[in-house]
């Protein structure tokens, strides 16, 4: 008899819990990743597409969670690095987003109004490591070979939408 009782005991105890936990979220809690969370950054996907996961600075932070975007489509704000053509360059964080590495994009579309330092909104593919032939097949682009060996197996974003801004002080 024991037995039983420890048993009625803990599912007792088990449903309590789930009612507590379940009292205890509120709607702030439900949307912690809330792409609206970063007001300054626009979407630049228009309002058929889906919620990115992430919507915000490409900063220090973001850098340390990006394994945690891989393969998931996500907005970042930054400013532009280096251009090495008008479908590729490198983005780094804003003046407040602390350090992160330069990151390569990689578009399918011509960006004419690129240089460095400028602001840059970008929707893009998290990818985890770079392979010019694969690249290249994925984005349906021709890329040139020379600029991005230094690039291989480096972390990138595959861009589907890219925007630019002039910079406050860049």
């Amino acid at each position: 008899m024991p037995a039983r009782r420890t048993a009625r005991l803990a599912a007792a105890t088990g449903v309590a819990a789930l009612a507590l936990g379940l009292g205890a979220c509120s709607e702030d809690d439900l949307g912690a990743q809330d792409p609206d969370l970063e007001p300054g950054t626009p979407d630049v996907r228009g309002e058929d597409d889906l919620t990115d996961p992430y919507t915000g600075d490409y900063d220090a932070a973001w850098a340390e969670d990006y394994e945690a975007y891989l393969d998931q489509e996500v907005t970042l704000s930054a400013r532009v690095g280096e251009v090495l053509t008008p479908q590729v360059f490198t983005i780094e964080p804003p003046p407040e987003g602390g350090e992160a590495p330069e990151l390569l994009v990689v578009t399918e579309q011509d960006v004419t109004d690129l240089s460095p330092g400028i602001a840059v909104v970008v929707a893009a593919t998290p990818r985890e490591e770079f392979d010019l032939p694969a690249a290249e097949e994925q984005t349906g682009t021709d890329l040139p070979d020379a600029d991005l060996g230094s690039w291989d197996g480096e972390a990138w974003l595959e861009a589907a939408a890219v925007e630019t801004s002039p910079s406050d002080d860049g």
